[in-house]
């Protein structure tokens, strides 16, 4: 199983600047494009299958993430311990 995430965006734009010059001096006009888009799986577990039963295995990562916030907290009082 797998947790998915997915994002788009766009955006246009037309117009002209109308009395306003550019480096050149010449009157600028505008104009535009864009977009985008993106996704992401993570795996989140796997089905395990026996003749006894089946069940969801989760793929943890609970305690990297409590490292990794213990770190940070640490990180941030030694920080502000040396501010003062």
């Amino acid at each position: 199983m797998a947790s998915v995430a997915y994002g788009f965006g766009g955006g246009f734009g037309e117009g002209s600047s109308g009395d306003a010059s550019g480096e050149d001096g010449n009157t600028s006009s505008g104009s535009g494009g864009g977009g985008g888009g993106g996704v992401v799986a993570k795996p989140i577990g796997a089905l395990e299958i026996t003749d006894e039963h089946t069940r969801f295995v989760r793929f943890d990562d609970r305690k990297r993430l409590f490292g990794a916030a213990v770190l940070g907290g640490a990180v941030g009082w030694l920080l502000g311990r040396v501010r003062e």
